[in-house]
């Protein structure tokens, strides 16, 4: 097989997507998980927003008592877990939640707050009064509080958005002792996106192979 090595600067913080606040964790985020929409850049170096996750995304208005909610809903490709199970609308449900959840002390939590419900599920300590839910395996719906044309560049393609098996999370972090989740055993993480890792060496060499399910 042919090998690339790349140095994406200092050891990563973390490969938890709700935490990884440095460059070189975001990158390789980045290559194990994908979002429901990617940013590509054409050869001018301008950037777009492409479907990732998702084939096709519609939006909806709507306007009661003066106020106006939009809502997205997103159908999702046909995809699998490197581990072979399928990629479910639940996987984002559950990674939203996560991120939305004042217990987990994200930093990017902020970036949920146009989602109805936020505040309440925020104040409530119930995350399921947050507006993101699965109508079924393969369509995400996502309530926003009104119009933010920078909701699927920004939100839907940050690492901190990338859906997580909630399984896997559970079953690493029960492994895992006193250290985060992903860090006990790396080779361990399910991901959907290009790459799984292989190996971590010397806790600085991070080995990438091709997810043959991608």
């Amino acid at each position: 097989g042919m090998t690339l090595s790349v140095c994406v600067g200092a050891a990563p913080d973390s490969l938890d997507p709700i935490y990884a606040e440095d460059a070189a964790g975001q990158t390789v985020l980045a290559h194990l998980y994908e979002n429901l929409m990617r940013v590509t850049a054409d050869s001018s170096g301008k950037t777009s927003v492409i479907a990732g996750m998702a084939k096709s995304v519609d939006q909806d208005e709507e306007t009661k008592e003066g106020a106006i909610s939009v809502t997205y809903t997103f159908r999702l490709r046909s995809a699998r877990w490197s581990d072979g199970q399928p990629v479910t609308a639940g996987d984002f449900v559950y990674a939203w939640r996560r991120l939305a959840d004042p217990a987990t002390g994200s930093r990017y939590a902020d970036l949920l707050s146009v989602v109805s419900g936020f505040q309440e599920a925020r104040t409530a300590g119930d995350m399921s009064l947050l507006k993101v839910t699965a109508k079924n395996d393969n369509t995400l719906v996502v309530v926003l509080d009104g119009h933010y044309d920078w909701f699927l560049r920004e939100v839907c393609t940050s690492p901190a958005t990338m859906p997580l098996r909630q399984d896997v999370v559970q079953k690493l972090k029960a492994a895992s002792g006193d250290k985060s989740w992903w860090e006990g055993d790396p080779t361990q993480l399910v991901t959907n996106g290009p790459y799984t890792v292989a190996a971590l060496e010397e806790d600085r060499l991070l080995r990438l192979e091709t997810n043959s399910r991608y």
